[in-house]
């Protein structure tokens, strides 16, 4: 086996050690293989990164862990999502104010037009009290409220539509409109 092929598998086993001990919450393993050498930028076939497991997992401490390594805060994946926007999406408003304190990027689109904002309004999650948390930590670090996704759906309108009225409130309190 020529030496091209065994470092090849030897980075795929390091890749799935690494993606599996964020996927647990396992910090010490995390550590550990960045320690070793890890790449933390390294993305997967769909360009997503360490940062982006971690931040859809909600584990704050392993998200922390891979910023101090020096993750990129604004890389996006192939759906042009960041760990914000995912972070968001997921109702995580303590890795989604880390990761704003590390300078993401607020009202960045993904290829559907789609800002943390929005995807918070629309979120992955059923806790209605984290869905308001994390609206109310983007609008508080200044998220454009009214930013609009290209089918020209706003915030609002997607916390009217959902009946979210708790985040409709907070959103109208911000100054949005329909």
């Amino acid at each position: 086996m020529g030496v091209f092929r065994i470092l090849s598998k030897l980075f795929r086993v390091l890749t799935i050690q690494m993606s599996e001990a964020i996927n647990v919450g396992d910090i010490q393993d995390v550590r550990k293989l960045i320690k070793d050498g890890t790449d933390v930028n390294q993305t997967g076939v769909d360009g997503s990164t360490y940062l982006m497991i971690a931040s859809a997992s909600g584990h704050t401490e392993i998200v922390q862990l891979l910023l101090d390594a020096g993750a990129k805060v604004d890389a996006v994946n192939s759906k042009g999502m960041t760990a914000l926007m995912i972070s968001a999406y997921h109702g995580f408003p303590s890795v989604v104010s880390l990761l704003i304190d590390h300078g993401a990027g607020l009202d960045v689109q993904d290829k559907k037009g789609s800002s943390p904002l929005f995807l918070s309004v629309i979120d992955g999650h059923e806790e209605s009290h984290r869905r308001s948390q994390v609206v109310s930590v983007l609008l508080d670090a200044g998220s454009d409220v009214n930013l609009r996704d290209y089918s020209q759906r706003s915030p609002l309108g997607c916390a009217l539509h959902f009946r979210y009225s708790d985040v409709a409130e907070i959103l109208r309190s911000a100054g949005a409109v329909e």
